[in-house]
């Protein structure tokens, strides 16, 4: 049952509960007729009125309607775009140095025989182009080298517990012709520094000197 039907149960039950109360009330007036008059000195009378109690049942009490709670949606909290993290630049390696002084590229290869120095054969001299710390790169230039017509070769050698790379060409008859071939492979090839050596016999037999 309703709250709304309990409501108007009640008001029913109070109306018939009052329509019932006057219905007793007017039947007692109407049996018991008119209040006897009693005498009054001086010759008159006085209206004797009798009073009826009536029991009235109070009205019921309403029921009191809590108020409805409001549900409040839940919030979505939206997430943050994602960004991808920037991409690094890539490490830019230094130049590594050739003997105290930066590596330079050798010029590209030429054709066998075409820059090779007239004295260049049998001798006691060679030219000292380059030295290297990583034996790749000195044999890297040695092959441009002999691409270039050079009887270029790499010899080893330990300084201060640092094994060195050398880059030499050979073999000339003078000191003076090895100089002037040192100057010019220089310039070609971009290798600063060269400087005349008078290599051992056994590094002359074993190199075609």
């Amino acid at each position: 049952m309703s709250a709304l039907d309990s409501i108007k149960e009640h008001r029913n039950l109070f109306v018939l509960a009052v329509a019932a109360a006057l219905a007793v009330l007017v039947a007692v007036v109407v049996f018991t007729g008119p209040a006897p008059r009693q005498p009054q000195p001086g010759g008159g009378t006085l209206a004797v009125s009798k009073r009826i109690k009536i029991d009235i049942p109070p009205e019921p009490a309403r029921p009191v309607k809590e108020p409805e709670k409001k549900v409040e949606p839940e919030k979505t909290v939206k997430a943050p775009a994602y960004r991808p993290a920037p991409a690094k630049e890539p490490a830019v390696t230094p130049k590594r140095k050739v003997a105290g002084k930066l590596a330079s590229r050798a010029p590209a290869a030429k054709k066998p025989g075409a820059g090779a120095t007239p004295a260049e054969g049998k001798g006691r001299y060679a030219v000292n182009l380059a030295s290297f710390l990583y034996k790749p790169e000195a044999m890297d230039v040695m092959s441009s080298l002999k691409a270039a017509g050079h009887n270029a070769y790499v010899t080893e050698f330990v300084k201060d517990g640092q094994r060195w790379y050398r880059v030499r060409v050979g073999f000339f008859a003078s000191r003076d012709e090895a100089a002037k071939a040192g100057k010019r492979l220089s310039e070609e090839f971009r290798l600063p520094g060269a400087w005349v050596v008078k290599p051992s016999e056994s590094e002359r037999k074993a190199h075609g000197g």
